[in-house]
Parts: C-alpha cells; structure tokens; sequence
C-alpha cells in the first residue's frame, strides 16, 4: 500500500466514515444517480487548497471564450503543493475505492 501523508490518510477516512450515507444517496438520486458530497474533504485541508487555488491574474486561466466556457484553468501537469496533493488524492487506489463503493462502478482508474 502507498504510504499516505497525515492530511491524504485524513481525506480518505473523512469519505470512508461517510461511505454508507453517500452510498444511499447515490442509490436515491434521480433520474439518473448522483452525487453531492458536503465537505468532500476536510475543512484544513479545503481550506488550504483554496488558499493555493491561482487566482484569475495568475496567467494559468485560459481567457478564450467559448460556449458557457469562460476563464478556464488549463494547468495539467506539474502542479505543487496542495494542488498536488489533491491530485495525488485522487489518484490514490484506497480513495478511488471508497468511490467504487460508493458508487458500486467497480475498478475505476
């Protein structure tokens, strides 16, 4: 198993502690399933990632202007600090596994 830093092993644990009421509300959801999940990660570790979030003067926003698609942050690789560290999230497979049980799709990538 991947070693996790304490803020990643936290994130996990915050969505697993949840996972049955997650898991009926995806069953729930109409017409087709969904999800919406408050406090997907937890408030420090949100908190922080919003301060490092680039603002729109940053010069990673893609300004052209297309259908209902304005100011996009087109950044998709070499990220840092807690933007990296959501991204490793993601990625890992305990994390991804708490959203296969979730969401009962099974291997997701």
């Amino acid at each position: 198993m991947q070693h996790l830093s304490d803020r990643k092993a936290a994130a996990v644990e915050h969505l697993h502690a949840r996972r049955s009421v997650l898991r009926e509300q995806w069953g729930r959801s109409r017409p087709f399933h969904y999800l919406i999940i408050d406090d997907f990660l937890p408030k420090d570790f949100a908190e922080t990632l919003l301060a490092h979030y680039p603002g729109p003067e940053s010069g990673s926003w893609d300004k052209t202007t297309y259908n209902h698609q304005r100011r996009k942050w087109t950044k998709n690789s070499d990220f840092d600090g807690p933007m990296a560290e959501f991204f490793e999230l993601t990625a890992l497979e305990e994390f991804r596994s708490v959203i296969s049980e979730v969401t009962d799709i099974p291997g997701l990538l």
